[in-house]
This record gives C-alpha cells, sequence and structure tokens, in this order.
C-alpha cells in the first residue's frame, strides 16, 4: 500500500468481507477512513460470545493492494461497560471572556473494576476543548469566540474494555449574554449540552454512538 503522500495508493480504506462471517457482518460494521468496529445493532447475545469479523483494508492505487484481517469481539458482562453515573450536569456559567482552563462539566463514568479512561476523539477542531483523561474533567482550551463559531459539538469516549461513546455540542454565546452550560447522559441512550441566556435557550440533543 505504499504511495507517496496525497495519492491513490497512499489512501487507506477499510470495509468488512461480507462472505467470510456473514452473521457478524450484519450485526458489526467498520468505518471506512478510522478502521473502528462499531456494532450495528443492539446485541443481545450471551456474555463471553466470541464474534470472528475479517475486515480488508484496501487503497486506490493502480493496481488496488488489500489485505485482510479478523478481528476477535467479545460480548462483556454489562458491568464492565462504561456508564456514566449522572443524567444531568449543571455547572457554573461560562462567558466567552473565560479564561484559559476554565472548567466546563466534569463527566463521570463507571464500570465494575474497570479503570475508566476519557478522551475527546472528535470534533474538537483547533482544540477549543480538553479532557483530563483520569477525571473526566472537561476545561476550555481556548477563548470561545462566539462571532466565529457558534456552537461546538465534540464526541467523547469513556473507555474501559470497552469503549462508550456520546457527543457533547456546546454552542458558545457573546459576552454580553449570561450562558450556562448544561451536559446530560442517559445510560445507553443520550448525552446533552445546552447553553441558556437571555435569549432563547439553546438544547442539544447529544446520542451515543
Amino acid at each position: 500500500m505504499a504511495g507517496g503522500q496525497g495519492s491513490p495508493a497512499s489512501r487507506v480504506r477499510y470495509k468488512v468481507d461480507i462472505t467470510e462471517f456473514p452473521y457478524s457482518a450484519s450485526i458489526f460494521e467498520v468505518e471506512e477512513d478510522t478502521g473502528r468496529v462499531l456494532t450495528r445493532v443492539n446485541l443481545n447475545e450471551e456474555p463471553s460470545t466470541i464474534f470472528k469479523l475479517a475486515i480488508i483494508a484496501y487503497d486506490d492505487g493502480e493496481p488496488m493492494r488489500f489485505n485482510t484481517t479478523v478481528v476477535d469481539i467479545t460480548v462483556l458482562q454489562p458491568s464492565v461497560i462504561p456508564r456514566f453515573t449522572q443524567e444531568e450536569y449543571r455547572p457554573s456559567p461560562v462567558s466567552e471572556s473565560a479564561p484559559i482552563g476554565t472548567e466546563v462539566v466534569t463527566v463521570t463514568a463507571a464500570a465494575i473494576n474497570q479503570t475508566i479512561v476519557y478522551s475527546i476523539i472528535a470534533g474538537n477542531d483547533g482544540g477549543v476543548f480538553k479532557i483530563n483523561n483520569r477525571t473526566g474533567v472537561i476545561t476550555t482550551n481556548k477563548t470561545l469566540d462566539y462571532e466565529s463559531v457558534k456552537d461546538y459539538e465534540v464526541r467523547i469516549q469513556a473507555d474501559s474494555l470497552l469503549f462508550f461513546r456520546s457527543n457533547l455540542r456546546v454552542p458558545s454565546r457573546s459576552i454580553n449574554l449570561s450562558s450556562l452550560f448544561f451536559l446530560m447522559t442517559k445510560t445507553g441512550s443520550l448525552l446533552c449540552a445546552a447553553m441558556w441566556d437571555a435569549n432563547p435557550c439553546f438544547n442539544i440533543t447529544l446520542v451515543y454512538g
């Protein structure tokens, strides 16, 4: 798959081989650009069930080159999957004049006998926010600028043995408006964020991927 940077042969993409393990291919998918394996449906299998999934990595070169690998996917006990512990978080107001390092919210997830690691995995273009990967504290990493960006949508991940994702959309408001962040979570369903001011509120629903 060698090729110069920017050439067709340098772009690696991924897909599921639907012929190798058809049942696994019906309940799992792979992101074409990242190679992340995701569930297509809610799993009803017993814990410790192991699925085999064949994934093909290929390029756009001429001739196209590819390679196939088999991934083992184990269904875990629900207790080891990270779950957010509160349905709603209500931090103090944050305005666009807040200094860098201002705490926005603390996201908390838990799993029995598991160490949780938090990360922002998508949507944080420009690094406006950062998260403490051990404590789940989300802080501003740059000043918020309402004039240039009205809201931010960030994907957050709580990871033990099996990762658990959510989106976080944070609107920025003008300095002359009293603003308030809301981050809401529900186990296995959604995570919300909103900012309130003297004008109509902005509520955005965030869905687990």
